[in-house]
């Protein structure tokens, strides 16, 4: 119950974090943020789904009757097709840094 549980907060997470982004838009300097954001947490947030649905549902989950593999592969392979969740991360962190600096120095 608790593993279910803790994947829906996850889930949540990810839907928030998706829809802030989409909503604000990549041209703005908070929108860039948002979209690292949104794919930092995406990206290892969906690995961590798919493994804990497959731990859930047991020895099903790797066999053919259960889409439940189909699905790790596809988080195992976006996450390395954008690479490591910790550039997003690190580009979230030096955006915001970036726009709080600006924002200190304006008058």
């Amino acid at each position: 119950k608790h593993r279910c549980a803790d994947l829906l907060v996850l889930v949540e997470q990810m839907r928030a974090a998706a829809w802030d982004a989409a909503r604000s838009g990549a041209t703005s300097e908070d929108g860039r943020l948002a979209v690292a954001a949104a794919t930092a947490i995406g990206l290892d947030g969906a690995v961590k789904a798919a493994e804990d649905c497959i731990q859930i549902l047991g020895g099903i989950g790797f066999t053919w009757e259960h889409d439940a593999h189909i699905y790790l592969r596809r988080a195992l392979s976006v996450r390395q097709l954008f690479g490591p969740a910790s550039s997003f991360t690190a580009r979230r962190a030096s955006s915001h840094i970036a726009s709080v600096e600006k924002s200190a120095w304006s008058p």
